[in-house]
């Protein structure tokens, strides 16, 4: 049984290998800017939920912003709902920088983050904002919701968008996502597929930081396993062949109890997350460090 795991292990490798020298170039420049993610806006361990989605035809048509509250009752189909449970229910809660970078106080009620790894956010709809031109670091306080009023339909959010240049207002508006290198730690891609609304109703809770990091595969020296969380300085987890598909290994990478499925033949190398490969596909990304090793957020 060891021996003929061993066995597919080296095929799987072969295939690894091919794979590595067609794609080094373009994958290691991605794995360095992919690495740069955002801090949710509010405090840790808080839970907020998105009431406005992108493209909403209320206030984000053809855009990809989002509105969030701390009421669970502030989604809607369309947009968010406003009424004496939700109107007040995010007022005065902190609002803090999603990474680092210099902040400025912009137009009535917005704050805007010139990133130092490029780019800007735009946070809306506070006050008690920070003076303008000051150096901030991710998590560091920028401003307070504010409660309602006419600049916010009064009721009290925050409205966030991002944006590929600096200074927020007329660069182009991105998406929270992998693709655009502003996705959320602790929260899913959120790609923009053009749909009205899209992730709405999403609940976004603020980990620990530092309590959700790139995860390590190793694909070198006859070996194919991972280690959880933490860039690899976690407990090193043997992989173990699929009885049923070629090129597929399985493991539990998200300790749920449920094998998961990575992927390491053809042309593609990455792994489906939870339930046996049923899924979302993720892609992972090689190491621009170490030769040999594949990284994602496995768990």
């Amino acid at each position: 049984m060891l021996a003929s795991a061993r066995r597919r292990y080296g095929r799987i490798l072969l295939a690894l290998t091919a794979f590595v020298a067609g794609h080094t170039a373009a994958v290691s420049g991605v794995a360095d800017a992919s690495d740069r993610r955002l801090t949710l806006p509010f405090s840790t361990g808080e839970t907020w939920y998105v009431c406005q989605g992108y493209n909403a035809n209320a206030t984000h048509s053809g855009e990809p912003s989002l509105d969030i509250s701390y009421s669970k009752d502030s989604v809607g189909p369309n947009a968010c709902i406003i009424n004496s449970t939700t109107a007040n229910a995010s007022t005065g809660r902190a609002v803090r920088s999603p990474a680092s970078g210099v902040a400025y106080a912009v137009g009535i009620d917005g704050v805007c983050v010139n990133l130092t790894v490029g780019g800007s956010v735009y946070l809306g709809h506070l006050t008690d904002r920070i003076a303008s031109g000051t150096t901030v670091s991710a998590e560091k306080q920028v401003g307070k919701v504010a409660g309602p009023n006419s600049n916010n339909a009064r009721f009290s959010h925050v409205h966030l968008q991002a944006h590929s240049g600096t200074g927020c207002g007329s660069s182009p508006r991105i998406p929270f996502s992998d693709g655009s290198h502003m996705r959320f730690s602790c929260a899913p891609d959120l790609t923009d597929s053009g749909a009205a609304n899209q992730h709405s109703g999403l609940a976004l809770q603020r980990c620990v930081p530092g309590s959700q990091r790139n995860d390590v595969f190793q694909a070198v020296g006859g070996e194919i396993g991972w280690r959880l969380s933490k860039d690899g300085r976690g407990s090193w987890e043997t992989l173990r062949a699929s009885g049923a598909t070629t090129g597929l290994m399985v493991g539990d990478f998200d300790n749920d109890g449920v094998d998961d499925i990575f992927q390491a033949a053809g042309d593609g190398v990455g792994w489906r997350y939870s339930s046996k490969g049923r899924g979302t596909w993720q892609s992972l990304r090689m190491s621009s460090t170490t030769e040999g090793l594949f990284i994602g957020d496995f768990e």
